[in-house]
């Protein structure tokens, strides 16, 4: 809240109201969130306890919902992390897992934090629980489920809240089952839909749910391509081929090789596959697409190539290359921040895009002028190096190299000597080395880089293990009480 005295004094006499009343505490913190704070934190009620949930999935569930005000000058998902991290910053929400550059991977609920959402969410027509026997938790009647013995509980969450301020109509409910259960299609005859949540369904008419925004199934039983109705539908996770979907925004794939017809979901900015695939036969390729995200795409040839050019939006981009003894030429992605590449051919060059920002190859034979390039993208912050054979060469870098590199993880590197310097990672602030054998030592000189903050030194030799010792030892004999050297692994 802020610290202004009139505000504490309600809180203060509130608070006194609350303890006699013998409500819980709690509530009083949801009671002095702003208005449009309320249906993002009512929203955790359609997540199991305990759970740790993707905070990416968390933010294109949020954005799908329309829970944003537009904001002309930032995108969606940033809006709606700032969101997220207002609730943090409230202590409704926390932080379960950071990212290295200290944002947020995955975020939980506490146990009585979940109770008091799950209650008000129950309370302002936010949510319904409908357990067996077609009664919810609050001794209501509830939507009959039939008799069917095999479904124990499930949620129906709606958008509505009398008492907060926010209003979409009290009929226009989500359903959530974490079970992936079965059930008869007629629960959902009479209902205004809004999201479908991990529902597993043998007969169901999809068709009818018009009014549906976010519909996952992951694991349907028969294929939904008559979706042409689902006008609103802006977030969908499924094994199958989809028909026309003007509004869709997000598309996650969750079975083998499924063709997309990319005019038909022209809004489209996030497509990810679940197992990695080729690009159909029947995708067309016809004219450039609005995607942003795009992972799981396999690279077997150069015509495969050619079709990453329709996709000249991308901010992200996870691909398998396949190509023995090619040079990549991804420059023409200008706007690309974040490239994650696996690779079990020998690549010569990549030529990269200069505006990345993340950088992540996995299983590369590399030659060793590619870390030269690697090293003078002006704009690299991230780089994640996994499983790359240096085929016995050295490692060396240069002054003019890594001016921005913050974060720096080797795994399971194949090299012998890292020549380096503390000028040559300016700005680096962690390093991170795990299951690396092959070469010595890590350089002490990395240890005066006057922005590090932290060395991690995970399931490796004892030769580098005893270096990142010796490096804590001569810094802390230095004065520097900022370095933590973190040693885990292989006694």
């Amino acid at each position: 809240m802020e610290k202004k005295e009139s505000f504490w004094l309600e809180v203060l006499a509130s608070l006194s109201s609350y303890v006699l009343k013998g409500q819980d505490i709690l509530e009083l913190s949801y009671k002095h969130l702003p208005i449009y704070l309320k249906p993002w934190f009512l929203y955790f009620s359609a997540f199991e306890e305990d759970r740790e949930i993707p905070v990416k999935k968390l933010l294109s569930l949020w954005v799908s919902k329309g829970f944003i005000r537009q904001n002309k000058d930032k995108r969606s998902e940033d809006v709606a992390e700032e969101y997220l991290i207002e609730l943090i910053d409230r202590n409704m929400v926390q932080v379960a897992k950071r990212r290295h550059d200290n944002g947020v991977k995955t975020c939980t609920v506490h146990d009585l934090i979940h109770d008091m959402c799950l209650r008000i969410a129950r309370e302002e027509n936010f949510l319904k629980v409908i357990e067996e026997g077609g009664r919810t938790g609050g001794g209501r009647p509830a939507v009959s489920l039939y008799s069917r013995p095999s479904i124990s509980k499930l949620s129906v969450v709606g958008a509505t809240s009398r008492k907060s301020g926010f209003s979409i109509n009290e009929h226009h409910l989500r359903l959530c089952d974490h079970s992936y259960r079965d059930f008869n299609s007629r629960l959902f005859d009479s209902l205004h839909i809004r999201s479908l949540f991990g529902i597993s369904i043998f007969s169901f008419h999809i068709s009818r749910l018009r009014l549906l925004r976010v519909l996952r199934l992951p694991y349907i039983k028969r294929d939904i391509r008559t979706t042409e109705s689902l006008v609103q539908l802006r977030y969908l996770e499924t094994p199958y081929k989809v028909g026309r979907l003007e509004n869709l925004e997000f598309l996650i794939i969750t079975s083998g090789n499924v063709g997309i017809v990319f005019s038909n979901i022209p809004k489209l900015r996030l497509l990810k596959f679940k197992y990695p695939i080729t690009f159909h036969s029947s995708c067309d390729f016809t004219s450039e697409n609005s995607i942003e995200t795009l992972s799981g795409v396999c690279i077997y040839s150069l015509k495969d190539e050619e079709k990453l050019r329709y996709f000249p939006h991308l901010r992200r981009l996870k691909c398998f290359y396949f190509l023995p003894n090619h040079c990549p030429d991804l420059s023409f992605f200008t706007k690309l921040e974040s490239l994650s590449m696996l690779s079990f051919q020998k690549l010569k060059l990549i030529n990269f895009p200069t505006n990345i920002k993340k950088l992540t190859l996995f299983s590369f034979d590399i030659p060793c002028e590619m870390m030269s390039s690697i090293g003078k993208l002006p704009n690299l912050e991230t780089l994640k190096l996994e499983s790359l054979d240096f085929k016995g060469e050295n490692w060396s870098t240069n002054e003019d190299e890594f001016l921005k590199l913050k974060f720096l993880k080797l795994i399971s590197l194949k090299f012998e000597n890292w020549n380096t310097s503390k000028d040559h990672f300016p700005t680096l602030e962690r390093l991170v080395l795990e299951n690396c054998d092959y070469f010595k030592r890590i350089p002490s000189e990395l240890g005066y880089i006057p922005t590090l903050q932290m060395i991690e030194v995970n399931s490796c030799g004892i030769s580098i293990r005893e270096s990142a010792d010796e490096i804590r030892k001569e810094q802390e004999e230095e004065g520097n009480e900022e370095l933590q050297v973190i040693i885990n692994g292989r006694n």
